[in-house]
């Protein structure tokens, strides 16, 4: 005979679970959509690109270099910098072994961060960077009381999915890591997306992180904890450093961790992946 009330215990567990650990994040009522891979010839399609440019969290100005196919951090001092590298004074390793000032190359070194956070030359290897995906909800205006569509936009890559007409409030915006550790965007600015019917609705170029392009808009998103698998210790920190004292002190007492800037672009002459004609209607953020 089987164990009823257990079964019943179980289910009840993983539905507790869902819902007190994850929440509103995998157990969310959300819709999915039909990628253009998979649906190519939608006549109405949402598309764009998502560009994530890794930002540095760690001490700076910083070197990344390989030694032992290893990488080795060293923060310090920029005594000089030049177009092909920078004269740079490490800091001391313990107390017996202070390394000595020295040139490096920027050819052959991974990475150099400035004073202010900036990578100047070479780039974050992927061992050490956290590549964060996009997650955004839509909720149609013309139905609010029905679930939200679910976006999923990965790191520096074009993005398609094919989706009915209409005009679309962003309602969530979660931050995802390769790890599967999530940050929730909090207050930010109500985002707007419309779609025509027929069209291949170009929604834009999303740049999260520092932008070095001339950005339509931008918007700034705080975020806070919404789920570490692992544990908050295996999870590290996702981005956005809050900047100011007491503006830090302020987002904290809400549970605020940090804060993304996410920007707007367009590119000029946009092919399109779906089956209508191009329509240009760039996410836009409502006053």
């Amino acid at each position: 005979m089987k164990n009823i009330h257990g079964g019943a215990n179980l289910k009840f567990r993983v539905l507790t679970t869902c819902l007190l650990s994850l929440m509103f994040l995998h157990c969310a009522a959300t819709r999915k959509l039909p990628t253009l891979a998979k649906q190519p010839d939608c006549a109405t399609s949402l598309e764009g690109y998502y560009e994530q440019r890794q930002q540095w969290n760690g001490k700076k100005p910083a070197l990344i270099i390989q030694k032992n196919a290893e990488y080795k951090i060293l923060s310090g001092r920029v005594i000089s910098q030049t177009e092909k590298g920078v004269n740079f004074d490490p800091d001391r390793e313990g107390v017996l072994y202070d390394p000595k000032a020295e040139f490096f190359a920027f050819d052959r070194i991974e990475a150099f961060i400035d004073q202010n956070g900036r990578i100047v030359a070479g780039a974050i290897p992927n061992k050490l960077s956290k590549t964060i995906s996009l997650e955004l909800h839509l909720k149609a205006q013309s139905a609010p009381q029905a679930k939200p569509y679910k976006l999923t936009l990965k790191a520096n890559e074009p993005f398609g999915y094919c989706i009915p007409s209409g005009i679309y409030e962003v309602s969530a915006i979660h931050f995802i890591d390769k790890n599967g550790n999530v940050d929730i965007g909090v207050g930010y600015p109500t985002l707007e997306i419309q779609i025509i019917k027929g069209h291949s609705n170009y929604i834009g170029h999303l740049l999260l992180g520092h932008s070095q392009m001339a950005a339509r808009d931008s918007v700034l998103i705080p975020f806070k904890i919404g789920a570490r698998p692992y544990g908050a210790a295996a999870a590290g920190f996702l981005g956005g450093a809050i900047g100011g004292a007491l503006h830090a002190a302020s987002n904290a007492a809400k549970g605020i961790i940090g804060e993304h800037l996410l920007y707007f672009g367009a590119a000029s002459k946009y092919p399109p992946k779906g089956k209508g004609p191009i329509k240009y209607n760039l996410l836009r953020q409502l006053p």
